[in-house]
Parts: C-alpha cells; sequence; structure tokens
C-alpha cells in the first residue's frame, strides 16, 4: 500500500482545490475507502497469534498486521479530511472510525513491540517501521484541534517512543529531525509533548546521559536557524498556525533544557555562547505583526521564564540582556503597528506592567529599565494611559522609579499578600483596595467588602514572620502582579479548603457531562496534574487520576522523590509567608513559589481534616517541571 504523502494531506486540508483533486484521484486508485477500512477494523478484532515462547516467529504475520494498519490510518486521514466533502463521509461516521483508532493502536504497538524486540533491524523492517511512523504523524497533522482520540493516546505516543528508542543507528542521516518534513518518529513524540507521560517519558530518556543531552543542545543551533525561513514560507493562517505552534515547541525546548542543566556548567557555558536569545529577538521584531497580540506575548513570556532560571540562571543579568536587545522597543511596537483592538492594547501594557514590575525586584536594573521605558513613543504612553484602572499610570510609575529608587523596594513593592478573611467576595483586578500594616509595612489585597471586617487583627498575628519574607520574595520566578497573585491565592484557598468546591468546578462541567461523586473520593489517594498555564480566571485545568494507576505511572513518568533541597525551600516559604503549616498552604506556595508557568505534580489524598474534607499531600511525591 502506498503512504499518503503528508504534503498533498495538508495541502488538502488547506482548502488547496487542486491537491484536493489529487488526493481524490490517488484514494481512486487505491480503493482507499469506508468499505475497506470496515473490513481492517474487523480483521484486526481478531489479530494473528503470535507464539513468544517459540524460538521462530512467523514475522510474515506481523508484517501483514502492520500493513493492515497502516492502510487504516490512511483511511482514517482521509476520512476526516473528506468529513462531508468528496466522499461524503459524515460527522457521525468519523467519530465512530476515530473512535476505533484504539483498538489499531494496540495492535500496532503489539506487532512493533514484537518486531523490534524479537527481530534484528533488517532493511525491510526500517521500510516498514518508518511507513508505520510517517502514516501516523500524517494523520495527526492533519488537524491540530482533534483532540482525542487521536493526539491524547497514550498508545500512540508508547508507540513513537518503542521506535525512537530501537531505531536510533536509522535516524543518523536525518540532519534535523525536529524540522517539519524531518524524521517521522519524532514528529510522533512531538505531538505529545504536552502529554502528561510522554512528556516525561521523552525528557527523562533524552536527558539519561550526559552524551545524549550534549547531542539534543547542539541540535538547538539548526532549529532555530531554520525557523525564520519556515515561518516565511507558511501560506494562509493555518500555515502561520502551523509554524507558531512549531517555534513554541523550539522555545520549550530551550527553556526546559536550561532549567534542567542550570547546574551543569559546561552546559551552561555553551547555551550562553548561542544567542538564543538574540535570534528570537529577531525574529520577534519580524514577524510580531503576523504573530498578533495573543502569540507574541506567549513568545516573550518563553523568553522570559527561559533566561531567567536558564542559562544564566540570573534575573538581573537577564534583564539586562533583555533590554540590551530592545525587548521594551520590540513590545511597544505591538501597540502602534497594524490596528489593534482595544483588547490588545489591554493585554499589552498588563503584560508590561506585570513583567517588569515583578523583575524590579532587583534594584540594579532600575536605571536601564527606567531609560528604556522612556524612551517609549508617546502615543503608546497615551494609548497606556486609557486604560482600565488596573494599569492605569504608566508615566507616574516610571517617575516614581526615578525619585525613589533607594528606597522602591522598601514602598509599594514590599512583599504583598491576600487577605486573610476567607468569608468575603474574591478581590478582582477591576474591584480591590490595599491596605498596608503599620508594624511590617506589608500591602494587604483584599475586596471593598473587606472594609467591614477585622483584618488588622487577623494580620497583626503574623507580622513577627512577615517581616523577613522580603527576602524570600527576592527569589526567581516571583514575576506576578499583586492583583493577580491575590486573586489566583484567593481561588486555590477556595479549590483545596474543602473537596466540594474544588471537585465541583471541575466535574460539575457542564461540557463534561458527569457529577462527583463525594463519597467515592474520601480516603483515597489521586494523582492530581495541576496546569497553571491555562489559567484563565475563572478556573483552573487539571486531571485527576486514580491512585492505582500511580506505581505504572510512576515507571513510566520515571518520577523522583522530590529532593531535599527544593523541600527545605518549600518549608522556608510556607514559614517566611507567615501561613499556617496545613496541606492547602504548602500546596500553594509550592506552587507559586516557582512561577505559575510551571507544571506542579503532586500526589494528594482525600480525607477528613479538622471536621473537614480536605486533600493531604503524600511527602515526596511532588514534581515540578
Amino acid at each position: 500500500m502506498t503512504v499518503l504523502p503528508r504534503e498533498l494531506l495538508l495541502a488538502a486540508r488547506n482548502g488547496d482545490t487542486s491537491a484536493l483533486d489529487d488526493l481524490t484521484s490517488l484514494i481512486s486508485q487505491q480503493n482507499y475507502n469506508l468499505t475497506l477500512l470496515d473490513a481492517i477494523l474487523h480483521h484486526l478484532q481478531k489479530p494473528p497469534k503470535i507464539q513468544l515462547s517459540s524460538r521462530v516467529i512467523d514475522y510474515s504475520k506481523i508484517a501483514a498486521v502492520l500493513d493492515l494498519c497502516i492502510t487504516a490510518l490512511s483511511c482514517l486521514g482521509v476520512a476526516v479530511l473528506h468529513c462531508d466533502r468528496t466522499l461524503t463521509y459524515k460527522t457521525a461516521t468519523v467519530s465512530k472510525v476515530s473512535g476505533q483508532l484504539y483498538s489499531i493502536l494496540e495492535c500496532i504497538h503489539a506487532s512493533v513491540l514484537y518486531a523490534l524486540f524479537r527481530h534484528t533491524n533488517g532493511p525491510e523492517w526500517r521500510s516498514v517501521i518508518l511507513r508505520l511512523a510517517s502514516t501516523l504523524a500524517n494523520v495527526m497533522d492533519l488537524d491540530p484541534s482533534l483532540k482525542s482520540p487521536i493526539l491524547s493516546s497514550e498508545t500512540a505516543m508508547k508507540i513513537g517512543f518503542t521506535l525512537w528508542t530501537h531505531t536510533a543507528s536509522d535516524l543518523q542521516p536525518y540532519a534535523d529531525p525536529y524540522l517539519p518534513n524531518g524524521c517521522p518518529v519524532f514528529r510522533i513524540l512531538r505531538s505529545f509533548r504536552r502529554h502528561p507521560v510522554g512528556s516525561i517519558i521523552l525528557h527523562d530518556h533524552v536527558l539519561s546521559s550526559q552524551d545524549n543531552t550534549r547531542n539534543y543542545a547542539l541540535a538547538f543551533s539548526n532549529r532555530v536557524t531554520h525557523l525564520s525561513s519556515v515561518f516565511t514560507d507558511a501560506a494562509g493562517p493555518r500555515g502561520s498556525t502551523t509554524a507558531m505552534r512549531i517555534a513554541l515547541d523550539y522555545l520549550s525546548d530551550i527553556e526546559d533544557l536550561g532549567m534542567d542543566l542550570s547546574r551543569d556548567p559546561n552546559i551552561q557555558a555553551w547555551l550562553t555562547k548561542m544567542d538564543i536569545l538574540k535570534v528570537w529577538m529577531e525574529f520577534l521584531a519580524q514577524f510580531a505583526h503576523r504573530l498578533g497580540v495573543d502569540h507574541s506575548l506567549i513568545v516573550v513570556q518563553h523568553m522570559f521564564t527561559a533566561y531567567a532560571v536558564g542559562p544564566f540562571s540570573n534575573p538581573v543579568k537577564a534583564v539586562a540582556e533583555l533590554s540590551s536587545l530592545g525587548l521594551p522597543g520590540v513590545v511597544a511596537g505591538l501597540l502602534t503597528s497594524g490596528t489593534p483592538t482595544r483588547r490588545d492594547d489591554q493585554r499589552v501594557a498588563e503584560m508590561m506592567l506585570e513583567y517588569w514590575r515583578g523583575y524590579l525586584y532587583y534594584p540594579r536594573t532600575l536605571g536601564a529599565l527606567v531609560d528604556e521605558f522612556a524612551q517609549m513613543p508617546p502615543k503608546v504612553l497615551a494609548k497606556v494611559s486609557q486604560l482600565r484602572p488596573a494599569v492605569q499610570g504608566w508615566k507616574p510609575f516610571l517617575q516614581e522609579l526615578g525619585d525613589q529608587e533607594d528606597t522602591l523596594t522598601h514602598c509599594t513593592l514590599d512583599p504583598l499578600r491576600i487577605c486573610d478573611n476567607l468569608n468575603h467576595t474574591t478581590p478582582t483586578r477591576r474591584f480591590s483596595i490595599s491596605k498596608t500594616c503599620a508594624d511590617c509595612q506589608t500591602v494587604v489585597y483584599c475586596s471593598p467588602e473587606c472594609q467591614r471586617q477585622d483584618w488588622k487583627s487577623r494580620h497583626r498575628t503574623e507580622c513577627k514572620i512577615m517581616r523577613h519574607s522580603r527576602a524570600v520574595l527576592r527569589t526567581r520566578n516571583l514575576s506576578y502582579t499583586a492583583q493577580t497573585r491575590a486573586f489566583q491565592l484567593q481561588t486555590l484557598l477556595s479549590a483545596f479548603h474543602g473537596i466540594q468546591m474544588g471537585m465541583e468546578d471541575r466535574n460539575n462541567n457542564a461540557q463534561r457531562g458527569h457529577r462527583c461523586r463525594h463519597a467515592s473520593l474520601l480516603h483515597q489517594p489521586h494523582f492530581v496534574f495541576l496546569n497553571l498555564c491555562t489559567f484563565n480566571g475563572d478556573n483552573f485545568d487539571w486531571d485527576v487520576i486514580p491512585i492505582e494507576d500511580y506505581p505504572q505511572l510512576r515507571r513510566e513518568m520515571g518520577c523522583h522523590p522530590v529532593c531535599p533541597a527544593m523541600e527545605s525551600r518549600m518549608d522556608t516559604i510556607v514559614q517566611n509567608f507567615g501561613a499556617r503549616r496545613d496541606t492547602e498552604t504548602r500546596l500553594m506556595l509550592a506552587i507559586f513559589a516557582w512561577n505559575m508557568w510551571f507544571r506542579v505534580t503532586m500526589v494528594v489524598e482525600f480525607a477528613p481534616k479538622d471536621g473537614k474534607d480536605g486533600w493531604i499531600p503524600l511527602r515526596n511525591a511532588i514534581q515540578i517541571e
């Protein structure tokens, strides 16, 4: 069977009429139709039996299963591609076909394991394996919006991981396997980078040895240099989106590698010489008008995070480097280029306040930042001054930095806390007030309802400990605004204060269609994924996995106990923040001490605590990525 060309599939998916005609002709010649797919699925329900105990294995049967799976995957791609088009496939039919992909992938996984673990790699097997990987990658590249079951299948991820592990020698001819037209095995793995299991398996395997790590790092220069050409050649909005997704994957790789290898002086020195940040600044300056505000802010966020905790491991040096490369000017250009909407102007202004004010905890950077911001065009400052109160006062803020540089860290940028009163409405960005404690000069953000509450007496009990919190807040990664921090801390307090609110927000979602059964959750440990990157002000994106699957997940994910240094750091933060040593506070501060765009994975257990239903974390089970 001939594998459908990836370029032809993507071109037809993007609406190319000629490509669609060519693909239809190819399908008719190869008899790719729903009848054939049904026959293949029926045959795969009873795959040929293979005796593992026998020394002689019938590899012809394995080859037959692989060939059928390749054909079935190609048919599935055509079914998705031609939904309500040339082949008149209905949406329900396509959904049914994609739902049956699980059984196909299970057969592929078993067949690949049999072939690779029990047979020497010959030329014929390499050809079959690469055909299989190419077909699977083509199907996954058809439409990024296909979340389930194609892109969420752990079986497909395991296939890619197995192929990659056992075909390492076959990948040598590919100079740059991460390019869009590179090795299909790597394209499969990249599709599952965000999978909670696949990302860690892939990352741990890459970083398993020093040689592998260095080779992985050396590939960065090639990938970054090709990025601009890939983005330039991308045609249409869909092409731009695809190129942007590739760009963010590259940035994530750089960020992950910089974090994991920050203690390796050799790799750290090599990364510092790569000038990755300069390349990305040029890329952002050239394509900001095509990326739009949303994607541009993501790029800026990654650059901040990667260089604050990556090669430099020094926020002061990172800010100086970003300023010297002209990042404030690039961001300001987003306000003046094209015809941005009012919402875009507001987001850019908030972003600049959020990131730069966060890094202003370091007094040595104030002079350079004031000079950079003072050179912004008057048009930009005028737009910022017209925004809502959360970001008003941009120009006075700059003047304040210049006038009070020496005492800056002892005034408005002192430690910030959420109000201790849990009975009033959560403060929002628009409606919030601040109160300063006269004893410890701590700024407390809360809602207007708190004016009727005795907030000072509740706060004074912690003043003695809060006096030493400034040193903790000057640690890296704390770069969010006071109001954002207050709102998110209050949301976490509500979510982790009891099982009802926290679980109802997740399980009583109308889109999910099922309710939370509280009785079944009590006294049962669960594996919880908190992805704070998707926090949108209303809820978090989290997944709860039964603890029965935790041993297998731990083996697959390569989890390790939290290191003593990190555990001590968390204890110090809890103490210096002056919060109670309960489970909710420990979990919250463990998350926010490492900023809000790192996924924190913790094993928790639903169990009674102080007469209420609480979440008890299991010790040595925290994974921060």
